[in-house]
């Protein structure tokens, strides 16, 4: 897999106009801002019940204008395009203006206003708050069947020794952006900036004491903790800590220890500089994990000249609004992902690099995983993303990648089945792991969003897809194909769904079995020999379904069904069968392409003998004749009590 595989259900931004050359647009200070390019455009990230793709020109921000390029999904009806600032940014002239059906591009001014802080201060004005002045794009709309649809774009903006800083990663990305033009005004040096990037890069909640004669020699515990987005806190587990000696001369890392499941850290280390004096200690909490690296961090306060045998205990949090703190989330998430893989499949994969926050967008290259800093409380989001590369690894998918959604036969967006029925299942295997993983591992651990039965995104998009709720468009449709595995998976009873595999079962089936289609998974889970396979089929509108009579006699042995699937390729060709109340085959009829048939009188008064007294059991099997040719797929029986 090397092309991108985007957010779930994301199209890629194909047709929208280009607001500026190809390559980078200077920015301040020697900083750089990306102008958008093919790639970035393409990587634009188009959800389920999403208005269409949004993006804003950062270039266009620091000269005054909020340039907006857009392109609605077709079936959007009453498109608007919402420019806003937060904070200090002020949007004026049109902020909200209707658009036609077409990619188009619209723009507002913008003003910022600039913060006095007393130049005497530079490192205060650095550091100061970057979260919350922003400029955020929103296109939406309402879907033609009444929900409303919405997506998204921010860039976090900031006016510092008047000149227009703009980011498209993050907060974190603004006060380094801050940092280079302290430097470039001769207001920091260069020893002096390296401090302060230090601190960007590390800043946390932490605190520190020092218990004398507690120790041999010299003992650093503490624990370490992330916030979610709700204010609660949960221990960081599996992280690696570094404890670190601020002394110069040496290796500032003098011992690595990891956390427990309680965020609980311990390390004893000698008590000698560089120097020979007492060490200068501090604590750094790394965002990596077991089968993941986040090239993230929090530090603690230091602790200077630590008195040999003294214990210091350095307890960080890591809050819910920085960058380099969020990514613990991102840490947590993949924890409880990791666990899964362990248990399912006895050991993790390669170690796969993170990069957070992405300004791109949040998707899986095929060799790192990427994330939105938007992204940081949407566990399902990240876990998708993750589940491509644990696709990639189980060799279970031949994803061809690029645009696609949700609400879309994708034999029909992306103009063959060839694409179309791979890519449905690629995209929807990945959200149904992601759910049913934090299902399995996280319901308990009382993170919002998280252990539900429900896909969420909750920033950059609002987005609930449940998969307990059906899907029926058919087997080149990612959310057919992901609540027929949760139908599988999950305990429900509900309407045809009566079974309950949970994920060990799918796991190994799946695994063994390394389907790239609908109908590789189908055969796999039983197929034709399977009811309960079927009825999930027939309940999803990938089988036929019977349209089940009260009687079939002989006034009335006609049996009709609904094909079964959608778009352009609905199934066109069956069998029906009929057997007796045991099962057996009493008659198999030719192959027909409509949706009704009547067995001849002969015949029928055959099978009425064959089931006097019992029942008569029809089932319809259906397939798809477009190339490539899919299922077969049975339908549910359908089962007829006959009078003696």
């Amino acid at each position: 897999m090397t092309a991108p595989l985007w957010k779930p259900f994301a199209l890629a931004c194909l047709g929208i106009a280009m607001l500026a050359a190809p390559g980078v647009a200077p920015g301040p200070a020697g900083a750089s801002v990306s102008a958008p390019t093919a790639s970035t455009v393409e990587g634009g990230h188009l959800k389920p019940f999403a208005a269409g793709s949004v993006q804003i020109d950062p270039a266009s921000v620091i000269d005054g204008e909020v340039t907006v390029a857009v392109d609605p999904v077709p079936d959007l009806v009453g498109p608007t395009v919402t420019v806003a600032g937060t904070g200090d940014a002020a949007v004026v002239g049109a902020p909200t203006e209707a658009v036609g059906p077409d990619p188009t591009t619209t723009s507002a001014g913008i003003t910022v206003v600039e913060e006095e802080v007393a130049a005497a201060d530079p490192v205060d004005a650095v550091l100061a708050d970057a979260t919350g002045t922003t400029v955020v794009a929103t296109l939406a709309g309402t879907h033609s069947d009444g929900t409303p649809w919405a997506s998204s774009d921010t860039v976090w903006v900031d006016r510092f020794e008047g000149t227009t800083l703009v980011s498209e990663s993050g907060e974190q990305d603004l006060r380094l952006q801050r940092l280079d033009v302290a430097v470039e005004r001769g207001l920091l040096d260069l020893s002096e900036a390296d401090a302060v990037r230090d601190e960007i890069l590390g800043s946390t909640t932490s605190t520190e004491s020092v218990t004398p004669g507690s120790c041999v020699d010299l003992c650093v515990t503490g624990t370490v903790l992330w916030t979610d987005s709700e204010g609660g806190t949960h221990p960081v587990d599996r992280a690696p800590v570094q404890v670190r000696d601020q002394d110069p001369g040496a290796d500032p890392v003098v011992a690595t220890v990891t956390t427990d499941a309680a965020g609980h850290f311990a390390a004893t280390i000698d008590n000698v500089d560089a120097e020979g004096g007492a060490r200068d200690v501090y604590v750094r909490a790394l965002g990596d994990g077991p089968g993941f690296t986040i090239p993230q961090h929090i530090d603690s306060a230091v602790n200077p000249d630590v008195p040999t045998g003294s214990t210091v205990t350095a307890d960080l949090t890591a809050n819910n609004t920085l960058d380099n703190n969020t990514a613990f989330a991102i840490h947590a998430s993949l924890v409880f992902a990791g666990d899964e893989i362990v248990l399912q499949n006895g050991r993790l994969f390669r170690t796969v690099p993170v990069v957070f926050p992405d300004p791109d967008g949040s998707f899986y290259d095929g060799t790192s995983l990427h994330i939105l800093a938007l992204d940081r409380w949407d566990w399902d989001v990240s876990l998708h993303e993750y589940g491509h590369f644990v696709a990639d690894r189980l060799n279970i998918e031949a994803n061809p990648g690029g645009r696609h959604s949700g609400e879309d036969n994708l034999s029909d967006s992306r103009g063959s089945k060839t694409i179309g029925l791979p890519l449905a299942w690629g995209e929807g295997w990945p959200t149904f792991y992601a759910v049913s993983t934090l299902h399995e591992r996280a319901a308990a651990a009382g993170i919002p969003n998280v252990g539900d039965t429900v896909y969420q995104d909750t920033e950059d998009q609002v987005v609930t897809d449940d998969l307990e709720v059906n899907a029926r468009l058919g087997e080149d449709n990612e959310r057919t194909n992901m609540n027929i595995l949760w139908d599988l998976y999950d305990s429900v009873d509900d309407g045809l769904d009566s079974v309950g595999l949970g994920n060990t079962v799918m796991w190994d089936t799946i695994d063994g079995g390394d389907p790239h289609v609908l109908t590789d998974v189908y055969r796999l889970f039983g197929g034709s020999g399977n009811e309960q396979t079927s009825c999930i089929f027939s309940q999803m509108n990938v089988s036929p379904k019977i349209r089940q009579s009260t009687v079939l006699d002989e006034a009335s042995r006609t049996v009709r069904w609904l094909r079964g699937n959608g778009g352009s390729h609905r199934n066109d060709s069956f069998t029906v069968t009929f057997r007796d109340g045991d099962g057996a085959l009493l008659f198999r009829s030719r192959t027909v392409n409509q949706t009704s048939l009547t067995p001849g009188p002969a015949k029928w008064a055959a099978i009425m003998a064959a089931t006097a007294g019992s029942a008569l059991q029809v089932q319809v099997v259906g397939r798809q004749t477009d190339a490539p040719r899919s299922g077969p797929y049975r339908s549910c029986t359908a089962t007829f009590p006959q009078p003696a």
